[in-house]
């Protein structure tokens, strides 16, 4: 009678894990939103900052500004796809570039407070 009930337990267990998982397949079908959304908004930012940061300055002013327009659209290019990985290497190559391309900040000039006698 106990091995009976387990199967039975076991067996609801499952339909109601099955119906909860085709509910959660069915919306993200009909929304068509929740990968895609989150796809765009990482893609968006990493673009953002490559649009907004000297990124823009490295690829119009480098000598090699044919590769660094390159790395942008390819990098856009995987974004599309959904390749991540990819993307996400790109534009930490085009930043790279900038970082080096970039002029080093000025040291503060120090202040000595008069020596104590």
């Amino acid at each position: 009678m106990a091995r009976g009930l387990t199967v039975i337990w076991q067996r609801l267990l499952i339909a109601g894990v099955v119906a909860v998982g085709l509910t959660q397949v069915g919306y993200a079908f009909v929304t068509n939103a929740p990968t895609e959304h989150w796809l765009r908004s990482v893609c968006n930012a990493w673009d953002q900052d490559a649009r907004t940061g000297a990124v823009s300055d490295a690829v119009s002013n480098a000598p090699e500004a044919g590769m660094l327009a390159r790395h942008l659209e390819r990098a856009r290019d995987y974004c599309r796809a959904g390749r991540l990985g990819l993307a996400r290497q790109d534009y930490q190559a085009l930043r790279t570039v900038h970082a080096a391309a970039a002029p080093a900040p000025t040291p503060a000039p120090r202040r000595f407070a008069p020596a104590e006698r």
